[in-house]
């Protein structure tokens, strides 16, 4: 795995999937979670909305 090409937690989740053989999967699983979550109507643009205070997680 090349240092570098993922951060943090997305490099160990990568690092994990690679042992197990599942890293395209990873990968297809990742792809499609920011296809939906991206609000933007401009493909050249990324939108994913902040997560409202109310859910426990800040914002």
């Amino acid at each position: 795995m090349s240092s570098g090409k993922y951060y943090g937690p997305t490099m160990n989740a990568f690092e994990a999937a690679e042992k197990n053989g599942r890293a395209d999967e990873l990968q297809r699983e990742l792809e499609d979670l920011f296809a939906r979550q991206n609000h933007s109507l401009d493909s050249d643009t990324t939108s994913i909305p902040r997560l409202s205070s109310g859910d426990g997680r800040g914002g």
